[in-house]
């Protein structure tokens, strides 16, 4: 068997193609690989010359290569289009070798297929190309740190706010003591695989500006390789809001004082001799009105605009009954728990207590001292429910709620159903208790 058969015997079993040519390019022989990858049959193939795999320039260059091995042994190695029967060229890596053995000159290719590296390194570089454009379209500071927390990528939001940072730690980036701080606490965080978010401010420029900062891991499994970070500069947000809460503030505190104005007309008219009969009428509306004016009271002096704390106000205005409508000695025990309503809750459930409380003071303690007022609140399964109750004598025998008809009952009925709850009220042989029931929400 000559040295020439031994090669394409073995060269048969190989995956990559050979291509056994002459030095003008005439194909000779090929192995089965070389059909695999063109289509062609191996007739077909060493019926032609090596023109039928390769278009110019490649093939002039493989020629040309061949030629020099004329004079000795030689190596070479191109990059190019692979031509098939039917289909797209394919991508190809050609080793050219131009050796002498005991037979001659031996000339042959060896035929790398490529296309699929080429394929992913095309979609490698559409995804890339892809990603740093959304990378860069993003209308906020964002950024991409490695494992050792250095900054590997930033956008272009990032790097005008502070500059080319990439291949730095955080702690030499700002100069700020407790920015760098709250940096790497965060950073540390999601290194560890924590998704962390909160505000932070930044002085840009001479001016204070607020942002929304987010930083997450990257992960790779169960591995952590890097950590993505994002300022959303949220200044004109936080600046809307705190004009709208001053606006807010400032409506709460004109609206309490307004109705104190009120309150001191009535006052006014009712200190008038021809308004005797009418004094009583006018305490009450007095009362009700300063239940409402208190709701604006605390909301000015709080940081919401929307929500009162309950127990706080439950508190302060039925002290304030207490001490305003009588100089008897009454305790009152509170059971509350910190229930958090909205305003228009909170102001229907004020003036139901007022109601309550009015009349307990009123009618149920007749004596100067020993008098004991309780009140509770609590919430249990989304249901708020709030007892009034005295240890007055209670109602005497035969008294029938249902034929009471006085304006306040009527109205706590009615604003119980606003709150869309009820009333229950029980007597005993000592004391009186009413019972609000309403949903949390």
């Amino acid at each position: 068997m000559t040295s020439n058969s031994v090669y394409m015997k073995f060269l048969s079993i190989c995956d990559d193609g050979f291509v056994h040519t002459n030095q003008v390019g005439k194909i000779l022989n090929v192995n089965k690989a070389v059909s695999d990858l063109t289509g062609r049959s191996s007739e077909e193939l060493t019926s032609s010359g090596i023109k039928i795999l390769f278009e110019r320039p490649l093939f002039d260059e493989i020629i040309d290569i061949l030629k020099y091995g004329s004079d000795g042994d030689i190596e070479a190695v191109r990059y190019g289009e692979l031509r098939l029967k039917k289909g797209p060229p394919r991508y190809v890596e050609i080793f050219i070798n131009c050796t002498e053995d005991d037979d001659g000159k031996f000339y042959w290719l060896q035929i790398k297929n490529k296309s699929f590296r080429k394929e992913i390194e095309q979609k490698l570089r559409e995804r890339d190309l892809m990603l740093e454009t959304i990378f860069e379209s993003l209308p906020f500071d964002f950024w991409i740190n490695d494992n050792e927390n250095k900054t590997y990528m930033q956008n272009s939001f990032s790097k005008a706010l502070w500059g080319d940072v990439k291949g730095r730690h955080p702690d030499e980036v700002a100069d700020n003591e407790n920015v760098v701080e709250y940096w790497l606490e965060t950073t540390e965080k999601a290194l560890k695989g924590e998704v962390v978010s909160g505000e932070i401010s930044y002085i840009v420029d001479g001016r204070t500006k607020y942002f929304k900062n987010i930083i997450a891991p990257i992960h790779d499994e169960d591995r952590i390789f890097g950590i993505l970070g994002m300022n959303i500069d949220i200044t004109d947000l936080k600046e809307a809001l705190n004009a709208r809460d001053m606006l807010l503030k400032e409506i709460h505190h004109r609206v309490k004082n307004n109705l104190q104005m009120i309150i001191s007309i009535i006052n006014l008219e009712s200190s008038h001799p021809c308004c005797d009969e009418g004094a009583g009428i006018l305490a009450d509306i007095i009362s009700r009105i300063e239940a409402v004016s208190l709701i604006h009271e605390k909301l000015y002096a709080t940081d919401s605009n929307n929500l009162v704390h309950s127990a706080d106000y439950l508190r302060e205005l039925i002290d304030h009954l207490v001490s305003n409508i009588t100089t008897a000695d009454i305790q009152v025990v509170f059971e509350l728990e910190d229930v958090v309503l909205a305003i228009d809750r909170v102001l229907v459930l004020g003036l139901i207590t007022n109601e309550l409380v009015t009349n307990a003071v009123k009618y149920a303690f007749t004596s100067p001292s020993g008098n004991i007022l309780f009140v509770t609140l609590e919430e249990k399964d989304d249901e708020i429910t709030v007892v009034i109750a005295d240890n007055g004598p209670g109602l005497p025998d035969g008294f029938d709620l249902e034929s009471v008809r006085s304006l306040g009952f009527r109205m706590i009925n009615v604003l119980a159903e606003q709150l869309g709850g009820g009333v229950e009220m029980k007597n005993a042989p000592e004391g009186f208790s009413v019972f609000i029931r309403f949903p949390l929400k």
